[in-house]
């Protein structure tokens, strides 16, 4: 009886692939019309349209190609899923309201500006760095963000670079994120100021002039000193038009935060995009891997 089993199965297993075979390799022979979906059904090749008669025993099959058949013996599209509604988000602000920077007392110098949302990160000593930069970078550090203090200590400067290409002039070292305390990432919002560089700004107009791109930094003492590669070597990201002189503010500016999704594993990054004509919309990046800025 064992034998004979096997035997037969065999046989079915045999014949069931040469229908397979011969299946396949009469695909090419049947061509749909415009408006149909070609489909194997029941072992037989056909063109699926909505409002054809159906068989409801096949309805798993239908179900593959987009159809249905349980209303009617009639096929119809299937309509997908809507999605969930989104969850109920709330932000509530919790704790008094604390002055971490006043220009008049705790400047370093005259253009220590807080001028960037700010973000912060605790290095591998367990010191919390607060960075709100100009475009020199000087941190605030304390052992908590209640004790964060001025360190009058530049660990980003800019290179007023007057070539547009080298993305290396004013640098605001905008976000940071570190994954072990000691090396930390660093993009940052290069902004070239044509005005202040001779034959770069025939009108002479600051805004006319502006352009912003991403570039990098990085820190392999948890944030004490940043450096970047050789320009352009730095570059990280830019809209498609390069500065043109008097074509007015363009460009890609002001990374956010990054934020970690533990749903899917990927780190989020969003840029803003500037437009001449006044709109700024944005853009999303993401990475598994944020300590490698070219992923």
């Amino acid at each position: 009886m064992r034998r004979s089993t096997v035997a037969v199965g065999c046989a079915v297993a045999v014949l069931s692939a040469s229908v397979l075979v011969s299946l396949a390799t009469g695909a090419s022979e049947v061509a749909c019309p415009a408006g149909t979906v070609k489909a194997l059904i029941g072992g037989k090749r056909v063109c699926l349209k909505a409002g054809q008669k159906c068989a409801p025993r096949y309805n798993a099959r239908y179900h593959k190609y987009g159809f249905d058949c349980s209303v009617g013996a009639r096929l119809t599209r299937r309509r997908p899923k809507p999605p969930p509604p989104p969850k109920s988000v709330s932000i509530a602000i919790s704790g008094q309201e604390e002055r971490v920077f006043d220009w008049a007392s705790d400047r370093c110098n005259d253009e220590d500006i807080p001028d960037l949302p700010a973000r912060a990160y605790r290095d591998a000593d367990g010191n919390v760095h607060l960075i709100a930069p100009h475009y020199r970078a000087i941190p605030f550090v304390g052992a908590t963000l209640d004790t964060v203090k001025r360190e009058c200590k530049v660990v980003l400067d800019s290179h007023h670079n007057p070539d547009p290409a080298a993305f290396d002039d004013r640098e605001w070292l905008a976000s940071v994120y570190t994954l072990d305390g000691r090396n930390v990432v660093g993009f940052v919002e290069d902004e070239y100021w044509g005005s202040t560089h001779p034959g770069q700004c025939p009108s002479g107009d600051f805004n006319r002039c502006w352009y912003s791109t991403i570039t990098t930094a990085d820190s392999t003492d948890g944030g004490n000193s940043f450096t970047h590669a050789t320009p352009p070597g730095h570059f990280f990201a830019q809209i498609p038009a390069r500065y043109v002189p008097d074509s007015g503010r363009r460009g890609i500016a002001v990374p956010s935060t990054i934020v970690r999704n533990p749903a899917d594993g990927y780190y989020y990054l969003a840029l803003q995009v500037n437009d001449s004509s006044g709109r700024y919309p944005g853009v999303l990046l993401r990475t598994r891997t944020p300590d490698k800025p070219g992923s």
